[in-house]
């Protein structure tokens, strides 16, 4: 089964699967990657940590969480299994086999040519070794995969790359989660975990349990695995954190079985298996501390590390030993413009030491210790430093040059000399270089090559010292040529293409436009027939004719539009209106342009917006309740849609700011696309918002107090407006008071003895802008006595008053008249 896939409009998923250089589907970024955009914390987001992977020229990826949390996830090949070039088979219990680009496909024991950390920081043994039974797939945010040379910042001692799993910090974990998953043959899985923030500190933590009978004889299993992390935000420059990981394992092995026993008793287990008992009993217990800082335009990340791992593995013979290693690493990322160009320059350390403390002996029936047969101690030093710059030579081309140097030293000393002396030592001194180009073709593609150099030094499996040939092993050394499709989602996820045969489009000018491709989920090697292939190439030719039509009939439109509308006008207007945020969007809210006030504003210039959804400066809390959808609905069907609320910069700088957005619409009334503007009216609300506080607080004290009134007159109404107090002290009804009073109606309350006094002083407001306080008797009351002062408020520029402002005391009353400037 075949599916057609028709590209009517452009370039999109089938040109990026055509690339040959490596084409990528992947999430916008608006940053350009400086570190002026760098949220400084411990542990990267899922969208933090894919726009940083994406600044490497070769295969990688990032598989988030959404693809295998709520999924009966129980080894890592349920994480992986989609990954291109990553090959993972099921081993015994949780235990796997697993390969990146072939490296270590052929082991039947543990695991080489590979690194996994968590968390950054190492599982392999300090030789190199390494197996999956501490791995928890359910307790990872996301998991990052460097295949091969990739792997730099790891100073990775394999040819087939690293895997980081990245578990959740307080910040972005949920108070609790919890599941359980039961199976077929025994299968039962507990997971809890929470998170949460207390001010600057932040935790997560997760438990999970397992127990398993097995699809084979002699294959119970069971588990317990513990994560837990907590960060400290020392300054919003600074963030470390600690880690605790432990894991307690206990498998059986039910061994290999001839063909016939497979085909005949899968279930069945070896005999000789059996009888030894065998298993694999793993204790252990990792401790870390990494702390992040930023330093102008640099990211500096260090930390340290201690594991301690003690297995009890009887097999053919009973292996009983312990893990001890430590080590340290340190990066640097610094981002900067270097004259009028971007340079991005990554620099770090890795150390890794440890010993490996060996005892084996005869392994009798059912698992007891017979006697010694090896006792050994293996230790293990690696040091590595590397450094990766990338220099953009245009705004979306970056040329990438690095370099690796591993020092390495494996070095055993023999306890156990009844068979000779199988002590030896080796050191190794390895260079890797690297060279490569990044190329970011739109928001939404970008193409990518690099050639690399990678080693791996011998582990104690394999080195041991037991003849001359095993004492004088050399590294593993790789050059790759990396030019491969990355992390398109077609293939990692539905529709999951595993076929694809494509016609390019191209125009009458030769510009290649796009393809015309069929897509299949199934491999087909021999790939399409002859009749097949002039069929699709004749139905390109027609697709390309309908999309000239096309072209021709828009290019009229938006002529007709451009002269109706004043092309000339608009641009004069779109680029002088710099306190003024002006965004043009398309009729899918897409952005297409704004002007110099938006960049001042927002903080993206036009090229860094233009294709990303109207939704990137809105907070995240908005975008989730679909206000910019609901914004562009009202415009749609109101005319304009009303914005007053709280935006995002391009820093993460939240802004309070009012505006609208309207409708574009052609000749014949269809909408064509969306106009917002807004105004940054930050300083306003905070005014605002203290002013209220101010006059809340007056309008308490006022009222507890009950003899004080307050007026403000109008002179361009010729009106005076009062409270309720100022009412009650003249005795007159408060509504027609705060509605107005002329100048007759409001002094028709005072003696008139004391008018002429209290007129002259008004006259010395306007005439001369002077304060005053004057005292005088209401006819209602013609004992008491009010006192009144202030002063007026004027136009500068016009010079004439605008309005007065007053108080009134009751008893001896005072009215003070404050100037405001209208």
């Amino acid at each position: 089964m075949y599916r057609t896939c028709l590209l009517a409009s452009a370039a999109a998923p089938c040109l990026l699967l055509a690339i040959p250089a490596g084409a990528q589907t992947r999430e916008p970024s608006l940053s350009n990657g400086g570190a002026s955009d760098i949220v400084v914390t411990a542990t990267p987001t899922v969208a933090q940590a894919t726009a940083e992977i994406e600044r490497t020229p070769g295969g990688v990826e990032v598989v988030p969480d959404t693809t295998f949390k709520n999924t009966p996830v129980q080894t890592i090949k349920d994480v992986l299994q989609y990954v291109p070039g990553v090959i993972v088979q099921p081993r015994m219990g949780d235990d796997v086999r697993l390969s990146i680009r072939g490296s270590g496909l052929s082991r039947a024991y543990g695991v080489r040519g590979l690194t996994l950390s968590i968390d950054g920081i190492p599982m392999n043994t300090s030789d190199g070794l390494l197996d999956f039974f501490e791995v928890d797939p359910s307790a990872y945010r996301y998991v990052e995969v460097f295949k091969g040379a990739n792997a730099l910042r790891f100073g990775s001692n394999a040819l087939g790359g690293a895997i980081n799993l990245v578990t959740p910090v307080g910040r972005d974990a949920s108070p609790l989660d919890a599941r359980v998953d039961v199976g077929s043959f025994g299968y039962v899985k507990g997971q809890a975990s929470t998170g949460g923030v207390s001010g600057d500190f932040d935790y997560f933590a997760t438990v999970s349990a397992q127990t398993n009978d097995g699809y084979r004889d002699h294959s119970e299993g069971h588990q317990f695995r513990g994560n837990l992390n907590l960060g400290y935000r020392i300054s919003p420059d600074v963030e470390t954190r600690f880690y605790l990981y432990a894991t307690s394992t206990k498998q059986r092995i039910p061994g290999e079985v001839s063909k016939d026993q497979a085909l005949n008793d899968p279930r069945s287990a070896n005999p000789e298996w059996v009888r030894q008992d065998q298993q694999r009993n793993v204790r252990s217990i990792r401790v870390a501390n990494k702390t992040t800082a930023r330093l102008g335009d640099t990211i500096v990340e260090a930390g340290v590390f201690y594991n301690n791992r003690h297995v009890r593995h009887p097999i053919f013979q009973w292996l009983d030993f312990t893990v001890d290693d430590y080590g340290a690493f340190v990066r640097a990322v610094d981002d900067r413009s270097l004259g009028l160009i971007r340079n991005r320059l990554i620099v770090g350390a890795n150390l890794q030491n440890g010993t490996i403390d060996t005892e084996q002996f005869v392994n009798l029936t059912g698992a007891v210790k017979g006697a010694l047969a090896a006792s050994l101690v293996d230790t293990s030093r690696n040091f590595s430093i590397y450094a990766e710059d990338s220099l953009f030579v245009a705004p979306n081309l970056a040329l990438i040059g690095g370099l690796q140097y591993l020092h390495a030293r494996r070095d055993r000393r023999d306890r156990f000399l009844s068979n000779g002396d199988q002590s030896g030592a080796k050191t190794y001194n390895l260079w890797s270089p690297r060279a490569g180009i990044l190329w970011d073709v739109s928001a939404d593609a970008q193409v990518f090559g690099n050639v690399s150099r990678s080693a791996e030094v011998p582990t104690y499996d394999a080195n041991s010292f037991a003849t001359p040939a095993s004492a004088n092993l050399r590294a593993q050394r790789a050059t790759t040529e990396d030019e491969r499709t990355r992390s398109s989602a077609l293939v990692t996820g539905a529709p999951y293409i595993r076929f694809y045969a494509g016609a390019v489009l191209r125009s009458p000018e030769g510009e290649a436009l796009g393809t015309l491709c069929v897509i299949g989920h199934q491999p087909r090697p021999q790939g399409l027939s002859e009749r097949q292939r002039t069929g699709l190439l004749a139905l390109a030719r027609q697709v390309m004719a309908q999309l000239e039509l096309r072209r021709t009939a828009n290019a009229e439109r938006r002529l007709r539009i451009e002269l109706a509308g004043g092309r000339s006008r608009f641009e004069a207007i779109f680029n002088s209106a710099i306190d003024y945020a002006i965004v043009v969007m398309d009729e899918d809210g897409r952005i297409t342009d704004w002007n110099e006030g938006a960049t001042r504003i927002l903080g993206w210039t036009p090229d860094e917006i233009r294709g990303h959804d109207l939704g990137a400066f809105f907070t995240p809390e908005d975008r989730t309740a679909g206000v910019p959808q609901r914004e562009m609905n009202d415009a749609l069907a109101l005319g304009r849609g009303i914005d007053e609320r709280w935006h995002l910069r391009r820093s993460g700088e939240r802004f309070w700011a009012n505006g609208e957005m309207m409708t574009q619409r052609d000749e014949g009334g269809e909408a064509i696309g969306f106009v917002k503007v807004l105004r940054d009216r930050t300083e306003a609300r905070l005014i605002q918002e203290q002013l209220a506080l101010k006059d809340e607080r007056l309008q308490m004290a006022l009222s507890a107090s009950g003899s004080v009134g307050l007026w403000d007159w109008m002179v361009d109404s010729d009106l005076l407006h009062g409270d309720d107090n100022f009412a009650r002290l003249y005795g007159l009804d408060p509504a027609a008071t705060a509605e107005g009073l002329t100048e007759e109606q409001y002094q028709e309350h005072v003696v008139a003895e004391d008018l002429d006094a209290l007129r002259r002083r008004i006259r010395a407001v306007f005439e001369r802008g002077e304060d005053f306080l004057v005292e005088s008797r209401l006819v209602s009351t013609r004992d008491a006595r009010v006192s009144e002062g202030g002063s007026e408020s004027s136009d500068r520029e016009e010079e004439f008053s605008t309005r007065i402002a007053g108080g009134t005391h009751g008893g001896t009353r005072v009215q003070s008249l404050k100037s405001h400037t209208r």
